[in-house]
């Protein structure tokens, strides 16, 4: 599973050939996020899910929550 931008735009504007050149070059300077075996599982089997129409699914607990219930203002992990 991966992320890729494809286009930069203003949303009045969207996919413009510009925007799509930025988002080239910003892939060259934003870092993969990384993930887990987990991760990747449990996205295809929500979307097998989804597919065959299932009425609920269940998320499993992500490994890197905090156990603090507070919530930085800054939005930083620390």
């Amino acid at each position: 599973m991966g992320v890729k931008i494809v286009s930069v735009n203003k949303v009045v504007k969207p996919n413009r050939f510009i925007g799509r050149i930025k988002g080239v070059i910003a892939n060259f300077f934003i870092d993969p996020p990384r993930v887990s075996k987990l991760g990747n599982d449990t996205m295809l089997n929500f979307g097998h899910a989804l597919l065959k129409q299932r009425p609920s699914f269940v998320f499993p607990k992500a490994e890197n929550l905090k156990a603090t219930r507070t919530v930085a203002t800054d939005n930083k992990q620390k």
